[in-house]
């Protein structure tokens, strides 16, 4: 019996959310064919568009979670939706499901299109290769899509739901960047861990594959390489391939525990989860006072040092009045915005020690510090 209402109540947002479909389908025409359709027949332009139904595809990921999470928002839609007589279990699954078909319908409909479309109008470009392109950015999506399903879930408005979304967006790229100083690597790579960044990477490698019918080539991730070549970096295919869909399985398993807890009752309240404002504010605030600390103190480039702490601190204020509120904070979040500048300076500290000439580094901090105080 559970079962046939759980399919019932699919069937009622499958439909309700075919208006979705459509109006994504209108974006997708408007944003990708017609541009295709207008698109000079010249191979010499080496470009074949397909980056426009990458991006499409990519916003969708990011935007869809927050639409199909919007009975959570809403008092009169959570206690319509909590009052069916489904598990909490399926009452999350069919929401995760309903989006994440609609948006892979929206994406592969229009990427074989567009295929075709190019595939006729530049017969000599090598379409082969939108197959392997097809299914890599199909598993960077859905991995994407379950991140941010599960991270609109954990706050209980659509302010904090976006706010959410755009704080994990860079968050893990911040500690990563935090962490690749604390033990010096060869190669930066924080910046493949910003959550969009693999749409980009594979879009652009498997783009120039096609217009110059070249194999893709991986390669380590020193930056001396062509990069007019089809190439694609060790660490593109660790994070596509290994740490995204960790990423991706963690938030789904994550999302079936706490649907159990969940209730019409937290509706429009204060987001109070550990997934939201409580944990990311003190880490990227931790992470910005090391980075900056880090980057700018060292070329004595103090004032630029206290303009961007200052910064910081303000969108750190700023994000705990919206959590709260209010403007009036309780003390715990002072001790706390003091507590992360004390671990941002020892981080910052640790991660100067770390080169070579780490202690005259160190000394020349200090003495700004001083000269300040003078």
């Amino acid at each position: 019996m559970n079962k046939s209402l759980s399919f019932k109540y699919f069937k009622y947002e499958y439909i309700k959310n075919l208006k979705m479909l459509l109006y994504m389908g209108v974006v997708g025409f408007v944003c990708y064919i017609i541009p295709l359709f207008s698109m000079e027949p010249n191979i010499h332009t080496k470009t074949t568009n397909v980056g426009l139904i990458i991006t499409l595809f990519a916003l969708a990921c990011y935007i869809i979670p927050i639409f199909m999470n919007a009975y959570r928002y809403n008092k009169k839609l959570a206690n319509r939706n909590y009052s069916c007589p489904i598990s909490r279990f399926a009452l999350f699954n069919v929401n995760y499901l309903v989006g994440l078909i609609n948006i892979i319908t929206f994406y592969t409909v229009f990427y074989f299109l567009g295929m075709l479309i190019v595939a006729i109008k530049l017969p000599a470009y090598a379409i082969v290769y939108y197959i392997p392109l097809y299914f890599v950015i199909l598993l960077i999506g859905i991995c994407v899509y379950t991140l941010n399903y599960f991270i609109a879930s954990r706050a209980n408005t659509v302010i904090d739901a976006v706010i959410f979304i755009i704080m994990y967006t860079f968050v893990f790229s911040m500690i990563v960047g935090v962490v690749q100083d604390l033990f010096p690597a060869s190669y930066k790579v924080n910046e493949k861990f910003i959550t969009f960044s693999e749409f980009a990477q594979w879009g652009d490698a498997y783009n120039k594959c096609i217009a110059t019918n070249k194999s893709l080539m991986i390669v380590d991730d020193s930056p001396v390489f062509i990069w007019s070549e089809p190439v694609i970096t060790v660490t593109d295919c660790i994070v596509t391939f290994v740490v995204l869909p960790i990423v991706a399985i963690t938030s789904y398993v994550l999302l079936m525990i706490m649907a159990k807890k969940e209730s019409a009752e937290n509706t429009s309240e204060i987001s109070n989860s550990y997934f939201g404002y409580r944990v990311l504010n003190p880490v990227y605030m931790t992470c910005a006072i090391a980075l900056c600390i880090y980057t700018y103190s060292f070329n004595e480039n103090i004032l630029t040092l206290l303009i961007l702490i200052g910064i910081f601190t303000v969108l750190y204020l700023a994000l705990n009045f919206i959590y709260y509120r209010k403007f009036k904070l309780p003390m715990k979040e002072w001790i706390i915005y003091g507590a992360t500048i004390v671990v941002g300076v020892i981080l910052a500290l640790i991660m100067v020690n770390n080169k070579s000439e780490g202690t005259v580094y160190v000394l020349q901090f200090l003495r700004h510090l001083r000269q300040l105080q003078i």
